[in-house]
């Protein structure tokens, strides 16, 4: 009788702990949206393409490192002058969207020799249903020669 006991209580364990380990995948990381470099076939210069694979609305916000690059929400004028402003690139995704934003490098004057270094973005996001849970960011990271590459 004792070694059934034993035996219930390890399999009880081992199913707690694969129910908090979905939990937390489920929380954290499911639904994570894809974001890469890419080239737009609109105005053939590099921006952050970001699609959300979930099922729901998602909420999505740029952050550029170093500060001297700026992500835009389009490619209008308002837009553009938005993130010379610092305001972050803030938008809401429909399920399976996918959105361009355009990435520029604020204050260099053309001719000028490029910096060396790496250009990351960040791209935080939110689920709809459950704004309040701290979600794993996406890290997308490049470099500087990349970005001013003519294609």
């Amino acid at each position: 009788m004792g070694d059934f006991i034993e035996t219930v209580k390890l399999v009880g364990s081992i199913v707690g702990l694969l129910t908090g380990a979905f939990t937390a995948w489920d929380w954290l990381v499911r639904g994570r949206p894809i974001a890469f470099i890419a080239l737009s076939p609109v105005s053939r210069k590099r921006v952050l393409r970001v699609k959300n694979v979930s099922q729901i609305e998602i909420l999505v916000r740029i952050v550029p490192k170093p500060k001297s690059y700026k992500a835009a929400t389009s490619n209008d004028a308002r837009a553009m002058a938005n993130a010379m402003a610092d305001v972050a690139a803030v938008t809401i995704l429909a399920p399976e969207e996918t959105v361009d934003f355009p990435i520029f490098e604020r204050g260099r004057v053309p001719g000028e020799p490029l910096k060396r270094g790496p250009v990351r973005f960040a791209v935080h996001w939110r689920k709809s249903n459950r704004t309040w849970v701290w979600q794993l960011p996406v890290r997308v990271s490049t470099s500087r020669r990349y970005l001013d590459r003519p294609d």
